[in-house]
């Protein structure tokens, strides 16, 4: 069950940039809406998401990351060490190019 996903330094996302899927307090259509205590964890999940935006927001972006770090996890068992990850980072600033690219999903 996801209940965040983050991204930084790859394709459009300089920054930290989070998608979360935790409740908000607003209590309109909760009942219907919202898994409580989600799994035991105290945490109060939404059932669905929407991504919208306007045009080169970065909603296919943020799909993409997601794509990228499933397919990094399945198949870490068969990367090459030797070498380097295929990474996409933010490449309108010129530093971002040196450091890493960063996921986090919990």
């Amino acid at each position: 069950m996801l209940v965040d996903f983050s991204v930084k330094n790859y394709l459009s996302f300089k920054e930290t940039t989070t998608f979360s899927m935790i409740a908000s307090s607003d209590k309109t259509l909760w009942d219907t809406n919202v898994i409580e205590n989600a799994q035991d964890t105290g945490i109060n999940l939404i059932k669905t998401a929407i991504i919208y935006g306007h045009n080169a927001s970065g909603k296919s972006n943020l799909i993409k990351a997601m794509n990228f770090m499933a397919d990094f996890v399945q198949n870490s068992t068969i990367i090459n060490t030797d070498s380097a990850i295929k990474v996409n980072p933010f490449k309108i600033d010129p530093d971002c190019l040196n450091k890493p690219s960063e996921f986090d999903i919990r």
